[in-house]
This record gives structure tokens, sequence and C-alpha cells, in this order.
């Protein structure tokens, strides 16, 4: 699992998120397969919230409901009604967390700690949502272009691939072929 738990952790959370389920020649992957993983995962991400067992099935809904709006988003339209369902997921879980700031005094001086509705949980979930739908919204989430990969990136100029490895891939890939024609 560990090798799996901060897959391409450069990136924003939401899209870490996204990035936990993929698939590779063998088998689906998921870095949510149980519970310790989505334990491992949240405090990678944000080491201040706890998570339940009872939480791993409400990330990966909204893991599977960012897929499909992304996808959608990005040109691999899907049926508008799976579209729809995916964003009441999304709009559901940015709805159960709303919150305020609250401004105390502690022994250290003025801190500022969100306050509300939800739970640390609910607004990890919303903060993810809210997140992810921003990039995509600003153009700046792109599916990664190495043939077989299901990762999502950050625009950055000259970014075609997710990660070197898949960009190494590619042009491994592409100068086979070329040797390939030439023979």
């Amino acid at each position: 699992m560990d090798r799996f738990a901060l897959v391409l952790p450069g990136e924003p959370d939401a899209v870490r998120l996204m990035n936990t389920l993929w698939s590779d020649r063998a088998r689906v992957r998921d870095a949510l397969g149980e519970p310790a993983h989505l334990q491992r995962w949240v405090a990678a991400v944000r080491p201040q919230v706890r998570v339940e067992a009872t939480d791993l099935d409400a990330f990966r809904t909204l893991r599977e409901a960012l897929h499909v709006v992304a996808r959608h988003h990005l040109g691999d339209h899907a049926a508008p009604s799976a579209v729809q369902d995916a964003l009441a997921v999304v709009n559901a879980a940015t709805a159960s967390a709303q919150g305020w700031s609250e401004y105390v005094l502690t022994a250290d001086g003025l801190a500022c700690r969100p306050t509300g509705r939800g739970t640390p949980v609910g607004r990890l979930l919303a903060d993810l949502a809210s997140e992810a739908l921003d990039l995509l919204l600003a153009g700046d989430l792109e599916k990664c272009r190495a043939h077989g990969c299901a990762h999502y990136y950050t625009l950055k100029p000259h970014r075609r691939w997710c990660s070197q490895r898949c960009g190494n891939r590619v042009r491994v890939a592409r100068h086979y072929h070329r040797r390939r024609e030439n023979t």
C-alpha cells in the first residue's frame, strides 16, 4: 500500500484523491482498498483529520463522482444522467460541510478555526470536491496522455504526462515504433 498512498504527491489533494484508483496491465489498483489505506492517505494530506472505517465509502463515492465529472468535462461525454448523478454526489459533499471561520484567542495568540455544521471528515470531503471542480472549471486539470494511464494532473507549461515515468514510457514506445518501421 505505501507505494500507492501518495500517488503524484506534488498534486493538489483533490487530484491525489482521484489518482488513488488506476489500472495497469495486471489489474485495477486502489490505494483506498481498505480502511487502513484511507487512514494513511488522509494522514498524508490532512494529518489533523481522523477518519473511521465507515468513512471509506464516502471517499470512494466522491472519487468515482469526480472521475465521471472530469471525464465528461475533458471530452469523454458520458450519459447526462450519469453526470447529473455524479454532480449530485459532489454537491452533497460540499453542502454537508457548510461552515465558517471563527477567530479565537489561544495561548499562542490569535488563531482561526473552522466551525459550523459538519465533521472534520465532512469538511475534508467538501474541500476535495470543491478543489477538483474549481480545477476543472479553471481549465487546470488534465488527464495523462500516456496510453493506459488513468491519472490526472494539474497543467503546467509543456506538461503532457502525469509523471516522468509516463513520459518515458511514451518516448520509449515511440522510439521502438520508429526503429521497427525502419527495419
